[in-house]
């Protein structure tokens, strides 16, 4: 899911996290590859957030999920497998 600046604003101020910048060739490969999303990466890997909660016009949460994993020590190079759903969550407010 495509994450809108107010919602990217708030992932930063609560996580720290950066999302991967649309400009950057990572960006157009994970964009090939997954779709269209925000990506963020971290030390496990390849993340995108989902909506859950009150609907998608309405989310109340967003939830971590990895979608590729980081296949060598340099963290240069990324592997896919299935969908795996964290701990993750950020309350969001409900409009």
């Amino acid at each position: 899911m495509k994450l809108s600046s107010d919602t990217i604003a708030l992932l930063k101020a609560r996580l720290g996290a950066e999302p991967v910048a649309e400009t950057t060739t990572s960006h157009g490969h994970l964009s090939d590859y997954f779709g269209s999303d925000t990506f963020y990466l971290g030390p496990r890997g390849a993340f995108v957030f989902e909506a859950e909660g009150a609907g998608a016009d309405r989310m109340s949460v967003l939830r971590a999920v990895q979608i590729a994993s980081w296949a060598d020590e340099d963290r240069t190079l990324l592997q896919s497998h299935g969908r795996i759903v964290t701990d993750l969550v950020v309350p969001l407010r409900v409009h």
